[in-house]
C-alpha cells in the first residue's frame, strides 16, 4: 500500500491557490514503512495532484482539511481520504506532524 501525507494546516486541499505544497509518500509493507519520498508541488491544478498521486500508486491520502468536492473526486479515483483526528491517531503517521 501506498500512502501520501499533505499535512500543511493551515490551507484546505482542493482550494485554487498559487502556493507550494509539501507531500510524503510512504510505501508500506503492512505496519512498515519501506520507504519514504518528500517533494513538493504546485497546488494550483487538482487534476496535476491527482495523477502525481495515481502515478506514485497512493491508496490513501491523509489531510488536515479538503474540500467535499475535491474529496469526492479522489473516492472516485480510488484514493481514500482520511481525517486530520486518523493522522493525528495513527501511530505511523502522528511523528510527522508539526505544531
Amino acid at each position: 500500500m501506498n500512502t501520501a501525507l499533505f499535512i500543511n494546516k493551515k490551507d484546505k486541499l482542493g482550494k485554487i491557490s498559487d502556493k507550494f505544497i509539501k507531500i510524503y509518500t510512504f510505501k508500506l509493507d503492512y505496519d512498515t514503512i519501506n520507504s519514504v519520498e518528500s517533494e513538493i508541488i504546485h497546488e494550483k491544478d487538482l487534476n496535476y495532484i491527482a495523477l502525481l498521486l495515481l502515478s506514485k500508486q497512493v491508496n490513501e491520502l491523509y489531510v488536515y482539511q479538503i474540500d467535499e468536492e475535491t474529496r469526492n473526486f479522489l473516492i472516485k479515483i480510488g484514493i481514500i481520504v482520511r481525517t486530520q483526528q486518523e493522522l493525528e491517531a495513527s501511530p505511523l503517521f502522528s511523528s510527522f506532524l508539526f505544531e
